[in-house]
């Protein structure tokens, strides 16, 4: 299973750097949560996370990054089909240097379209991790 896990986060990774937001949204649960930067947003739609994720991976080429390397560092044996994911993230430019680098935790859940992530932390470890404002993002989650 792990490496499994191991080659769809990195499956993921190449769908972010490449900017097909829209098949990386089809890879969360929503409600979505999302923790970076120290802040927790909920998004209720796949619209609502695919605009911030576009406006995210705009100041991408801007910081000259063009290579996203993914790794699984550990997870949760799955209990009742949800487990976690630890991943580490380095973000690369074209001279090959590491900009920045996070971890990741993904919540996951084994659905019948897959693994899916039903919520995310993402922590810095190096360089800063850049995030925008989210618009037009409700706040709330309904219960």
């Amino acid at each position: 299973m792990f490496e499994l896990v191991d080659s769809l986060m990195q499956w993921r990774a190449s769908l972010l750097l490449e900017g097909r937001v829209d098949d990386l949204v089809r890879e969360v649960l929503f409600p979505f949560a999302l923790y970076v930067g120290g802040a927790w947003m909920i998004f209720a739609s796949g619209d609502a996370l695919a605009q911030y994720l576009a406006e995210t991976l705009k100041s991408r080429p801007d910081r000259g990054i063009v290579r996203l390397t993914t790794r699984v560092v550990a997870m949760d044996m799955p209990r009742d089909g949800r487990f976690r994911v630890w991943v580490e993230h380095s973000d690369h430019t074209a001279a090959g240097l590491a900009a920045d680098r996070y971890i990741s935790l993904h919540y996951c859940r084994e659905t019948a379209r897959g693994i899916q992530t039903e919520m995310l932390h993402l922590y810095p470890l190096a360089g800063r991790l850049a995030a925008v404002p989210v618009i037009g993002v409700k706040a709330g989650c309904p219960a």
